[in-house]
């Protein structure tokens, strides 16, 4: 992770997600008719160690990033983004299909994890200056949540789309304010 500079390692870090998401949907595409989560693929026997790998992978090179750049980054988003990727992990280990248990702590591990990537995505577009791209992603953001959460405990409708989307924006709005998250230049 050296050789890369915090962009790079961050666009490496959601390259792993988005591919793992894809590999799941090519070795499962039914799940996209289906009102199934992202989290659905971690359940699923096929698609449960691409999916897992995918969240592990794309977690620890966010922390990697993090570590790295961590004397260059503002402390409240440097947490923030650790907290993201713990919770990305959390995912992993908590399978909904084992017990009702497990699907309450999935589905707030899930929740957690999506209100704290808004409020990122919120402060960065606020330290950044409104800049009407981002807000633009900020408003795809947060319509890709709120088809997540209508179809959240639903049978049948776009949970999957709708995470999908909520997640596009936030990696849209971290890729392109990097440097709002900068304290100073790396060194």
């Amino acid at each position: 992770m050296d050789k890369f500079n915090l962009r790079q390692s961050i666009f490496i870090s959601q390259a792993v997600l988005y591919g793992s998401f894809l590999l799941c949907v090519l070795i499962a595409p039914a799940s996209l008719a289906a009102n199934n989560g992202l989290s659905y693929f971690g359940v699923h026997p096929l698609t449960a160690i691409p999916f897992g790998a995918g969240l592990i992978i794309s977690a620890y090179l966010i922390f990697s990033a993090l570590g790295r750049w961590q004397a260059n980054l503002h402390k409240p988003v440097r947490r923030a983004l650790q907290v993201v990727a713990l919770l990305m992990i959390g995912v992993v280990l908590t399978p909904y299909s084992i017990s009702s248990w497990f699907d309450y702590l999935h589905t707030a591990i899930g929740t957690c994890l999506f209100v704290i990537q808004l409020i990122v995505a919120f402060w960065i577009i606020k330290k950044g200056g409104w800049h009407w791209r981002d807000v633009l992603l900020l408003a795809i953001q947060v319509a890709g949540g709120v088809i997540a959460l209508i179809y959240l405990k639903l049978d049948q409708g776009f949970l999957l789309q709708g995470q999908v989307i909520f997640q596009l924006a936030f990696s849209g709005i971290l890729l392109n304010n990097l440097e709002v998250l900068k304290t100073e230049r790396p060194s």
